[in-house]
């Protein structure tokens, strides 16, 4: 939250800003999921293993033969959490019956 100064002409955050925010740690890749479904979708099915603070759908580079955007049967999921993800790695999961490839961001990232 903030605070107002007696004045009402300042403001300052009540917990400072953390030094040092990295998302790396708590984000893990997933391949095997629907190309169609949505971001609501994907975020409704990893809320089973934790808070989700969002699901970033890759897409392919280049436009589709009509001009519409293609997107990647994979994605990443920021967990609120680094135990989240993982939790979440340690896991076998299955979408739809289809066994997902998972790894840390970071792994997939190398």
């Amino acid at each position: 939250g903030i605070v107002v100064s007696d004045d009402k002409t300042k403001v300052r955050r009540v917990e400072p800003l953390p030094e040092k925010w990295d998302p790396l740690p708590r984000t893990v890749y997933a391949k095997g999921v629907p190309e169609d479904d949505t971001h609501e979708v994907l975020t409704e099915f990893f809320e089973k293993f934790g808070p989700v603070a969002k699901v970033m759908k890759r897409n392919w580079m280049g436009k589709g033969p009509n001009g519409e955007r293609r997107f990647k049967p994979s994605c990443y999921v920021e967990f609120e959490k680094d135990e989240d993800a993982k939790k979440f790695l340690e896991t076998e999961v299955e979408y739809n019956s289809v066994k997902l490839q998972t790894m840390s961001k970071e792994a997939h990232m190398a």
